[in-house]
């Protein structure tokens, strides 16, 4: 490196180099190096955001009450009657959807579908908030808020 050029000499990279350098890709390059870009005016989500569950089942023809009927009745049940309940080749996509919900959650240990099952029957409980109000003097005691025939503030 001389001093009018102060810039790092490159470090080995251990491979040889030629006319037309070759460059070594990492991961996250490779996989990027496929992707194209949409054409103008085509969207990459043409079918947009997926309906919740209550819209779905809605437009299959449930009713909202039934759906939480059968919410209701789904989450009183215990394992082994969750179990029984999907070898029962009758059993309505409404009640199919919901058991496997709660199976998922009692398999994995979440609560995040039985919280929104609970939420869409029962509603989100009472949430209670204090507020407390600490009133101030005024920064400028001389100065009076303007009323509705005067315009601007008027020192005293």
């Amino acid at each position: 490196m001389s001093e009018n050029n102060p810039t790092k000499p490159k470090e080995p990279t251990g491979k040889k180099e030629t006319q037309s350098e070759e460059v070594e890709l990492s991961g996250r390059d490779i996989s990027n190096q496929n992707l194209k870009p949409w054409p103008k005016g085509t969207s990459g989500n043409p079918n947009g955001r997926p309906k919740k569950l209550t819209s779905r089942l809605t437009s299959d023809g449930y009713t909202k009450g039934e759906i939480d009927d059968t919410i209701n009745n789904v989450l009183a049940m215990n394992e082994a009657q969750l179990l029984l309940l999907l070898s029962d080749p009758d059993l309505t996509t409404l009640e199919r959807i919901i058991v496997k919900a709660v199976q998922r959650s009692i398999k994995y240990g979440s609560l995040h579908n039985l919280d929104t099952l609970l939420t869409r029957v029962y509603g989100l409980p009472k949430q209670e908030t204090t507020l407390e109000v600490l009133i101030q003097p005024p920064l400028f005691p001389d100065v009076l808020p303007p009323t509705e025939d005067q315009g601007d503030a008027k020192i005293v």
